[in-house]
């Protein structure tokens, strides 16, 4: 006989499976029927949470991420935290309580306060495991910039700082023979310094705020440890490098383009 539990033995896998094919009220069935069996673990509890929420219970659903979100930053762990609010936010982003805990779990973790888009936005926070977020934490600096102030300058020797814009806005312009050219915008979860981080050539841009911006810079030391240990990071810091090298090329060429018509 086989040994392995199928969607009617109601183990981990059967409900997995019922998740993977869509059949989420199959799924609530098996795993409320081993969460009266107990003991409950921290999956088992997640799976619940998505299923209430695919079966008509976001509200259930919500609070059940915001519980295991209370529980893991009393556990000091804070990716895990982090994590449980991306899902209420994605279920319900009008809910007062996520940005509240939020607030109060990244102000412990970073010493500044994080929003819900900047977390949604910010790929670098998905990658980290509890270990390199401490990392993160003990090194980062908060900084506030005005409108109109300059972040980064064009030209400047790289000192290989990564930074993450938390809350506001900037534009990102690069130097044209006569004229900034406008190549990119930054919002909240944003990250930049990319370029100079990775080529150790002078910053490629200038990057100047656009309104009241919060700007975590992590510095050197703490970037050089986290992309020895987590080549994921490195991957995703390429890919954006690439992506943006595009954008920028496009924009100067427009720009040229534009000029020459002028000209003409």
């Amino acid at each position: 006989m086989s040994s392995h539990p199928t969607p009617e033995d109601g183990g981990a896998e059967a409900y997995q499976q019922k998740m993977n094919e869509g059949a989420y009220a199959e799924a609530r069935t098996l795993i409320e029927r081993q969460i009266a069996g107990g003991p409950v673990h921290e999956g088992l509890r997640d799976a619940y949470a998505e299923v209430l929420w695919r079966t008509g219970e976001p509200e259930r659903a919500v609070q059940m991420y915001l519980e295991m979100a209370r529980e893991a930053v009393q556990q000091g762990a804070y990716t895990r935290a982090i994590g449980f609010l991306k899902k209420a936010h994605a279920i319900d982003p009008t809910n007062a309580a996520v940005p509240a805990l939020l607030t109060e779990l990244s102000k412990q973790a970073l010493g500044v306060a994080l929003t819900p888009e900047a977390l949604s936005r910010c790929s670098l926070f998905e990658l980290l495991d509890e270990h390199a977020f401490r990392i993160l934490s003990q090194a980062a600096v908060w900084r506030l910039y005005m409108p109109g102030q300059v972040i980064l300058k064009a030209g400047a020797p790289s000192d290989q700082r990564l930074f993450v814009l938390l809350r506001g806005e900037a534009e990102v312009l690069y130097e044209g023979e006569t004229e900034p050219i406008p190549v990119g915008h930054l919002q909240a979860g944003d990250i930049f310094g990319e370029v100079g981080l990775l080529t150790l050539r002078p910053r490629s841009a200038t990057v100047v705020a656009r309104s009241r911006t919060d700007v975590l810079e992590i510095p050197a030391g703490a970037m050089s440890h986290i992309l020895t240990q987590y080549p994921e990071v490195q991957h995703m810091l390429m890919q954006l490098y690439q992506v943006r090298l595009e954008k920028t090329l496009k924009a100067v060429k427009a720009a040229a383009r534009g000029q020459r018509r002028k000209g003409a």
